[in-house]
């Protein structure tokens, strides 16, 4: 406390996301950076990784009062903050050490506990157990843990993950700070398939849960009972473990009539993906467990 009145609070973001691929984790640790540089009364430091990414330093730059430290230089000398906040899951206890290293107060963002309960996700039963005992403990050494939505922090203080004292819930904004990051918006190659027919668009991984293959199912519906000649756009990366890809594979194998007008453009740049949801006829977002993501 005494520290604090003389040289002011003091906040460590870990960044090391910010690699450059951007995503929705990526934008959210901008903004919240943007946010505290933004608001003031904190001295801000920012871990970044080797491969920072050229929009995360480009958004960096023109922040005002924040300090940037490479993650290859974090070490036992390394002088702690205040607080240290992850704005995303913890991946390892490699990760629990690192933060110890960097703030005297931990607070981590736990966005959903979808992997958790599901051993679909894992090339192993051991690799599950080890993800479930990661989460346990990060969650029981975090001061605070932050969450996106008020069902995500009662499912964890019902899996007795942490006290409802130590939890909150911050929204995540619709209002972004951060002026439109640099992309050029241009439609994907693969496009040229549907010769210019309107498209539904989903958006996102082909986890299981994300439900790709209801989308399908509507594109049939709509073709069948309303005569609709459009066609649908999957955009986003595929994964190795928990994919819906053999459902979405059987479904169009029942209806080869979709195979011109079903096209997947897999994981893409921010340009193409601001033309596709500018130029959708409909996005559509059938995940089975959470919003609209990040």
């Amino acid at each position: 406390t005494a520290e604090r009145s003389l040289r002011g609070l003091t906040v460590s973001i870990d960044g090391r996301c910010l690699t450059p691929i951007l995503t929705g984790t990526q934008l959210h640790t901008l903004e919240v950076i943007a946010a505290l540089s933004k608001e003031g009364g904190a001295h801000l430091r920012v871990v970044v990784p080797h491969d920072l990414g050229d929009y995360a330093h480009a958004v960096l730059d023109e922040l005002s009062g924040v300090e940037l430290l490479a993650a290859r230089d974090v070490g036992p000398g390394t002088e702690r903050s205040d607080v240290v906040h992850r704005p995303f899951q913890v991946s390892s206890h490699e990760d629990l050490a690192f933060l110890d290293s960097l703030g005297e107060r931990i607070v981590v963002t736990h966005q959903d506990l979808i992997a958790f309960h599901n051993p679909g996700y894992f090339r192993s039963f051991k690799a599950w157990t080890s993800h479930r005992r990661l989460t346990t403990h990060a969650l029981a050494l975090a001061d605070r843990v932050v969450f996106f939505s008020r069902a995500a922090a009662e499912e964890a203080i019902a899996e007795e993950l942490l006290e409802r004292e130590r939890s909150d819930v911050v929204y995540i904004g619709t209002d972004h700070g951060l002026d439109g990051l640099p992309a050029r918006e241009e439609s994907p190659s693969a496009l040229a398939k549907l010769d210019g027919r309107p498209f539904l668009l989903c958006l996102g991984t082909d986890f299981t849960h994300k439900n790709r293959p209801f989308a399908l199912r509507v594109l049939v519906a709509l073709r069948r009972d309303h005569d609709w000649d459009g066609g649908l756009v999957f955009a986003g990366p595929h994964v190795t473990v928990g994919s819906s890809a053999s459902e979405e594979a059987s479904l169009l194998a029942l209806h080869p009539e979709l195979a011109n007008v079903v096209t997947d453009v897999a994981a893409i740049d921010e340009g193409p993906k601001r033309w596709l949801m500018r130029n959708a006829a409909l996005m559509i977002y059938p995940s089975a467990h959470e919003g609209f993501g990040l």
